[in-house]
């Protein structure tokens, strides 16, 4: 048994496929744990100190500093830098033009692009995760191969969900 899915990229494929690795696990935590971990930090500095407390025009005006402005420049920047991150990467990788086939059989993952051709073995992948856009494919935290279900008819979705769950049994999570 093995499914094998051939398609065109589509412009956004990278981008979607990036983004929702990066907003899973680890990455995710520190994302967060930056973004409002600073401004909860700095409200409780700005609320310990007795002379802000007492001037509520500079109270506010210190508490909107982290909590409008740091929050627009970090999340803002972290979403610009992502996205030339990803221009970038899809311009300068060859092998993102054209036709790409994705085959999964017993063996594992077998990938052929433009230039590249490469085989990854089941005790390679650490996890699957079925999303609504793609079936991620890890070898590490944060690193996945990606098919994408645009280019899958329902049955080839069905067989994909059965190759997952029987070689990498609880590690895939699969959405139906």
């Amino acid at each position: 048994m093995g499914i094998s899915v051939t398609y065109e990229p589509e412009a956004d494929d990278f981008a979607r496929a990036f983004r929702e690795v990066a907003n899973r696990g680890f990455t995710r935590i520190i994302l967060y744990g930056v973004g409002f971990g600073i401004p909860i930090l700095q409200s409780i500095a700005i609320l310990a100190n007795a002379e802000t407390r007492a001037d509520p025009n500079l109270l506010w005006w210190q508490l909107g500093v982290w909590w409008i402005m740091f929050p627009l420049l970090f999340w803002g920047g972290m979403r610009l830098f992502r996205w030339l991150f990803i221009r970038r990467f899809v311009k300068d990788d060859a092998s993102q033009r054209g036709t790409q086939v994705r085959r999964l059989d017993g063996d594992g993952l077998h990938i052929t692009s433009p230039g590249v051709s490469a085989s990854v073995n089941w005790s390679v992948l650490r996890s699957a995760v079925e999303t609504r856009h793609f079936f991620l494919l890890f070898q590490t935290r944060d690193c996945a191969y990606f098919l994408p279900k645009r280019a899958m008819s329902a049955e080839t979705m069905i067989e994909a969900r059965a190759l997952l769950c029987e070689h990498l049994r609880e590690r895939a999570r699969i959405l139906s």
